[in-house]
């Protein structure tokens, strides 16, 4: 079918970047996990079940650049996880983990587990930390973890869930000396999200002073980033609430769903307007035709996205009104996807 609104090339270059969620097995159960993990949980990928799903998304997507492993908890694989970490490595692709540092308990166990994801070769290190997290997994564990990593030669960010009022993980985080240096070196970065509510009784985070700012971005995961869940279903996003949104599922893992359920995606206009505009900002635009009061409530992207999948106003006043917007919507994603698509050309004639 004929797609105008995608420029020559566009396929070369997204997606380009593949996200496996290892497992929904985690050594914490956080009140507020948007994928309910826990030590509970059963289901996960094997290496063999990995490394299949990468091998295909390779042949089949040229612009495939990084690869990462996230869960529940990545780690509990053992070696299965340093074994698909080091099949990336063999592959010359990028590769990261979402981790939220348990084996970090001791300086020996932090050095031990960063050494081998070194020695398998582990681009990134991802730390989850924060309120919730931190009532599983000690502070001093992440910190512990980070500093190994950074001295292993792996780069780390620590991603901090918002503190609440009575809560104060980030200065803990920032008073660690050591862990100064290593920022100051470049070696650690550390940033603070949001902490999306799953709960009426969720503990109430301190609000972002530039949360409408933050909301009204269009989504960098959409058609960008394509994922397998532990379940062996292909999703066209990983983003917090992907479980709860049916129509980021597209089918079971084969390399069929890969050459045709992925890039079918760019026939939902929803998808594309998602990343164009970004789903508050579709929300603030349907909002009163949909009977919708105030957005306050609304503290994170995926968040938004979730309601606007749900909520059947907001979906019937989608399909009255879509056809308004998609001339603005279709141009302003054509235009964005040609500057990506040259940029990449610009990178990668200058690296050869």
């Amino acid at each position: 079918m004929d797609q105008p609104w995608v420029p020559e090339g566009y396929w070369d270059v997204v997606p380009h970047t593949l996200t496996v969620i290892t497992t929904y097995k985690c050594n914490a159960q956080c009140r507020d996990c948007c994928f309910e993990c826990s030590p509970t949980l059963s289901a996960k990928l094997s290496f063999e079940e990995i490394a299949s799903f990468i091998d295909q998304a390779w042949q089949v997507f040229p612009g495939l650049r990084l690869v990462v492993f996230s869960g529940g908890e990545p780690l509990l694989l053992g070696e299965d996880l340093f074994a698909s970490v080091d099949h990336v490595q063999r592959l010359g692709l990028l590769s990261r983990c979402v981790t939220n540092g348990y084996w970090g308990k001791t300086h020996s166990s932090a050095t031990r587990v960063a050494r081998r994801l070194s020695a398998s070769g582990l681009n990134e290190i991802n730390l989850s930390t924060g309120v919730d997290h931190a009532e599983w997994v000690p502070v001093a564990s992440v910190i512990n973890a980070a500093k190994a990593v950074a001295e292993n030669g792996i780069f780390c960010v620590i991603t901090i869930e918002q503190d609440s009022d009575s809560s104060e993980v980030v200065s803990q985080v920032k008073a660690d000396m050591e862990l100064k240096l290593l920022i100051e070196a470049g070696l650690v970065k550390l940033q603070v999200n949001s902490w999306m509510p799953f709960h009426a009784d969720s503990a109430t985070r301190k609000i972002f002073s530039n949360r409408e700012e933050m909301l009204l971005q269009g989504c960098d995961q959409v058609l960008e980033n394509c994922v397998i869940t532990p379940n062996k279903e292909v999703s066209g996003c990983c983003g917090l609430t992907f479980e709860h949104i049916p129509e980021m599922k597209l089918g079971s893992f084969s390399k069929h769903t890969l050459e045709v359920g992925y890039f079918s995606q760019v026939q939902d206009f929803l998808k594309i307007w998602i990343k164009v505009d970004g789903p508050y900002r579709i929300l603030k635009i349907l909002g009163a035709s949909a009977g919708i009061g105030s957005l306050e409530h609304i503290v994170h992207p995926c968040q938004a996205c979730a309601l606007l999948h749900q909520n059947e106003r907001l979906r019937e006043a989608i399909k009255s009104e879509y056809r308004n917007h998609m001339g603005r919507v279709l141009r302003a994603f054509y235009s964005q996807s040609l500057i990506h698509c040259d940029s990449h050309r610009e990178v990668t004639a200058n690296a050869s």
